[in-house]
């Protein structure tokens, strides 16, 4: 409920402010919070599952933020998430304010690579890597040269960064089963 609540508060924020110019994809956006008690666990601070959670939230900020979430509705469109790499760094207590930085770091024929950076003032707290795509109704993949033309753009791909560069190219990981 916390999450349904914090979509709303997002969504009436961004539609008052709507007649702002959307940023430029290139750049990073920030959401604030504060930490309630349905965030937290027995250790009084945010939980492992929640910070993904907000992550999502991060991420859907930031297609509003860049004018990409409106056509990706209109159209249909559902994220999906592939892959998540998280660090966690310093905890989260209960009622600290904290800000997401969210970033869209590289992308290639079908992924999106975004950084999430959950800050407590000038410290981090959690460093999350995520890899994400969209898809159509028919559950096809929606190519990211698709969502760019929504804005207007049909950038070439970045370099890959360095700090996500053997995430990107790690091959698909494979069940381990015990030997008997």
């Amino acid at each position: 409920m916390n999450l349904f609540f914090r979509l709303f508060v997002m969504s009436l924020v961004g539609f008052i402010k709507r007649w702002r110019k959307p940023g430029h994809f290139r750049s990073a956006t920030t959401i604030g919070f504060t930490a309630t008690p349905l965030d937290i666990d027995l250790n009084m601070h945010i939980n492992n599952g929640r910070f993904l959670s907000l992550a999502d939230l991060g991420r859907l900020h930031f297609l509003w933020s860049v004018g990409t979430l409106g056509g990706i509705l209109k159209n249909g469109w559902m994220p999906l998430v592939g892959n998540v790499d998280i660090e966690y760094k310093k905890s989260i207590k209960l009622f600290q304010r904290f800000e997401i930085k969210t970033e869209l770091l590289y992308w290639d024929e079908k992924w999106f690579y975004f950084q999430h950076v959950f800050m407590v003032g000038s410290k981090v707290s959690a460093v999350a890597n995520v890899k994400a795509l969209l898809v159509d109704r028919s559950r096809k993949v929606v190519e990211p040269a698709r969502i760019f033309a929504l804005i207007g753009e049909s950038p070439e791909p970045p370099e890959v960064p360095e700090s996500i560069a053997d995430w990107v190219v790690r091959p698909r990981a494979q069940p381990q089963t015990a030997a008997l």
